[in-house]
């Protein structure tokens, strides 16, 4: 039998297309696995809505099975909401705790953000070979060799001998150029590549810690 989670009446009514007062934080918590066949055995339309006819409170099934589940999971409390004070305890959970869940889903996501950064970063430097650096780098001493050409003609045999000179002396600087450029951009790669990937667990263990106090705290405060 279902029960308000505010008053513990069983006095429930289905409405659709209803605005919900209770519940609204338990949105995102998809995070703690409390999701799939369960929930939707629970839920009926996701327009529907569950209604107290004494109280009024209204909520949806999903939103109040998951947080029981994450109650359940995180504190090992089986709640019943026919006695008063398992709903004091579930609404003081509620208002403690449910923000910083949020908060968690919230890390998250930035760590996944930051760890799909990595991995394009990393595809980046995957990328980088040395024909293409030393292709970018021999088209633009061509352009300028053809320039010099030109010139160099006009002064007949030492002009010759002054591109063949210049010649020999840009293919070596292109070589070298080019490992240059390629050890330089892989390694500042390198090192964004491994920033972010440490940034992207610091966010998460920050948050787990942070949270793992707050339960704490909770739990040393509210018993059953």
């Amino acid at each position: 039998m279902a029960n308000c989670p505010n008053c513990g009446s069983n006095h429930i009514q289905l409405q659709r297309e209803t605005n919900v007062n209770w519940g609204r934080a338990a949105a995102g918590w998809a995070l703690f696995g409390v999701v799939g066949g369960a929930v939707g055995a629970v839920t009926g339309e996701d327009r529907n809505v569950n209604a107290c006819l004494d109280c009024g409170t209204t909520w949806r099934a999903a939103d109040l099975y998951k947080t029981l589940e994450i109650i359940k999971h995180l504190t090992q409390e089986t709640l019943d909401l026919s006695l008063a004070r398992d709903r004091l305890y579930l609404n003081d959970f509620m208002v403690e705790v449910a923000p910083y869940l949020n908060l968690q889903s919230q890390a998250e996501e930035k760590a996944q953000n930051l760890t799909k950064e990595a991995e394009k970063k990393e595809m980046e430097r995957l990328s980088i070979t040395s024909e293409n650096v030393r292709f970018n780098c021999g088209c633009i001493s061509l352009f300028a060799l053809a320039l010099l050409y030109g010139i160099c003609l006009s002064l007949g045999n030492l002009g010759i001998l002054i591109f063949v000179l210049f010649t020999v002396l840009t293919i070596i600087s292109v070589v070298k150029i080019s490992n240059w450029l390629i050890v330089t951009r892989t390694t500042d790669l390198t090192k964004e590549i491994k920033q972010l990937k440490e940034d992207s667990k610091r966010v998460k263990v920050e948050a787990d810690m942070e949270f793992n106090r707050i339960l704490t705290d909770f739990v040393d405060k509210h018993y059953l």
